[in-house]
């Protein structure tokens, strides 16, 4: 019986070494207690739960802080602490503080705003020894600025943020501490920097944006963009789709369009992927804030789209020149084919002089034969039918290549067309008459 006494004597003892080994005495005389200054000056620290260091490494991680800057530890502190003791820095934190704060599930991210107030001290390079009220005060709100910078990070709303600090302003700050109402708008004030800091580089990166399908570029018959999607956020859109070329192609021209009724004007674009190349999952990036549009304005998925066309399907507009073009063959073509109308008359009317005039012998005949007579009329009516046919011929072939340059771009007054800013096609409608019909055409009488 003395023995088995002894021994779970022993074994206990064994366990209270090592347990007490893992407790450390830490001796202070500065530091920041969040909300009220302590004369305290011993601490006894233990290893963080694991929850803490979970939070504790999401606001590193997220925020973007390095770590090693400070020791963390669970102790018998007020509610957290930033503190130095022998030329080491440390965050200290309260274990029922924390617990009792997370049963409250409405003030869930006052731990995240009271670890990141104490990061801060140590980030910032705050001196907490610092006795002097009104620089201290400026510290404090540095910190409370600085914390409300990290709840935005953190996807924590402005209301949030407010919430975070209101459910710990229950104390009356001490002579070093600014009253609450100051470090509620500190708080409020580096949320909002944070906020327009992540706008300036086109959106929150925590802000869910809306998902649509893209549809309008499916007007355009040749379009080969497939699986549109845009996920639209406060100040940009991000469009994502796949784009196949044909057998034989590697080259092609990509654009957003637009339908010419909502009056936007993709411009300020950014293309993850070469435009110029098909492939999957390509990505481009409409910053439409930088173009003055309201997310509200360009929330229209059935009149914004992707097109992607082999280099000789892409539309375009019909220059000036084309008409010129046109013109000129329709009134070279309307000539030769008058001319032939002309010449076919006076042949007409040479021929029925050889008809009535049938005796060789007859006066008529005396300066020229009857049968050159009719040679020459001959020629003069198939002279007239090469120009009815060359007449015709232009015209049907400047009237084909120009039908087919309008029927290749009939969508032309779909929409607009946009790769970059200030590069942008519009496609302005066009009228186009119908060709005229050539008949009855022969080549002899």
């Amino acid at each position: 019986m003395n023995h088995l006494s002894s021994l779970i004597f022993a074994i206990c003892s064994i366990l209270s070494i090592k347990t007490f080994s893992q407790t450390q005495r830490i001796y202070i005389n500065n530091g920041c207690n969040f909300s009220a200054y302590t004369e305290q000056d011993e601490y006894y620290a233990n290893h963080p739960s694991d929850s803490a260091n979970i939070i504790l490494n999401e606001i590193l991680s997220l925020a973007d802080i390095p770590d090693g800057n400070f020791i963390f530890k669970s102790a018998n502190v007020g509610n957290a602490l930033a503190t130095e003791s022998d030329g080491k820095r440390y965050i200290l934190y309260s274990s029922v503080f924390l617990s009792k704060i997370k049963e409250d599930s409405k003030s869930k991210w006052a731990v995240y705003s009271l670890l990141a107030h104490e990061i801060a001290h140590h980030v910032l390079g705050h001196n907490l020894s610092e006795k002097d009220p009104k620089r201290r005060k400026e510290l404090e709100l540095q910190a409370d600025e600085y914390s409300g910078r990290i709840l935005n990070t953190l996807c924590a709303s402005k209301e949030d943020a407010i919430a975070a600090i209101s459910t710990m302003d229950n104390n009356e700050p001490g002579k070093l501490y600014p009253p609450w109402e100051a470090r509620k708008e500190a708080v409020f004030d580096g949320w909002i920097e944070k906020q327009e800091d992540w706008h300036s580089k086109g959106g929150h990166p925590c802000e869910s944006g809306k998902i649509m399908d893209l549809t309008f570029g499916n007007k355009y018959k040749h379009n080969r963009a497939k699986n549109i999607r845009a996920e639209l956020m406060e100040q940009q859109m991000k469009i994502t789709y796949d784009a196949f070329p044909k057998s034989g192609h590697t080259v092609c021209e990509t654009f957003i369009v637009s339908a010419k009724n909502v009056r936007l004007s993709p411009q300020s674009l950014t293309w993850e992927n070469e435009k110029t190349k098909y492939g999957e999952n390509q990505t481009v990036i409409w910053h439409f804030a930088k173009d003055g549009y309201t997310k509200e304005q360009v929330e229209k998925p059935e009149e914004l789209g992707i097109t992607v066309f082999q280099k000789n399907k892409t539309p375009v507009p019909v220059h000036i020149s084309n008409y010129f073009v046109w013109g000129t063959g329709v009134l070279t073509s309307t000539a030769l084919i008058g001319q032939s109308f002309n010449l076919r008359r006076k042949a007409l009317e040479d021929y029925e002089v050889y008809r009535v005039n049938t005796n060789p012998n007859d006066p008529i005949w005396e300066e020229i034969n009857r049968a050159e007579y009719y040679n020459g009329v001959d020629r003069k009516y198939v002279r007239s039918q090469y120009l009815l046919l060359a007449g015709g011929t232009a015209f049907g072939i400047c009237s084909y290549f120009f039908t087919k340059k309008i029927g290749a771009n009939k969508q032309h007054n779909l929409g607009n067309l946009y790769s970059s800013r200030r590069t942008h096609i519009y496609l302005e409608p066009i009228f186009m008459a119908g060709v005229l019909p050539l008949a009855n055409i022969k080549m002899a009488f």
